[in-house]
């Protein structure tokens, strides 16, 4: 059995990450931005501009994030097909 505290700590931990979400789909975020924002890099009013910045030399790497929106959406890439290709 748990402890109360454990518990009581993991329950928040859930709700946190719940409201995250949902503070996300309300404000529509999509893509890192949204990401950003789920990590706790920036703030929800800050992970748009932060996104379109990227580090910016201010000590914090943003890391490479493929979520499941975008595994599942995913477009092949083309090939450069240029004059000089053989």
């Amino acid at each position: 059995m748990l402890d109360t505290s454990v518990y009581d700590k993991m329950m928040k931990l859930e709700q946190r990450k719940k409201s995250k979400l949902w503070n996300a789909e309300k404000k529509k975020l999509k893509g890192l931005a949204r990401d950003i924002y789920l990590l706790g890099i920036a703030s929800l009013s800050r992970c748009e501009e932060v996104a379109q910045k990227g580090n910016s030399g201010r000590g914090y790497k943003l890391p490479v994030i493929i979520s499941e929106d975008r595994k599942n959406n995913s477009k092949p890439g083309k090939k450069n097909k240029g004059k000089n290709s053989a």
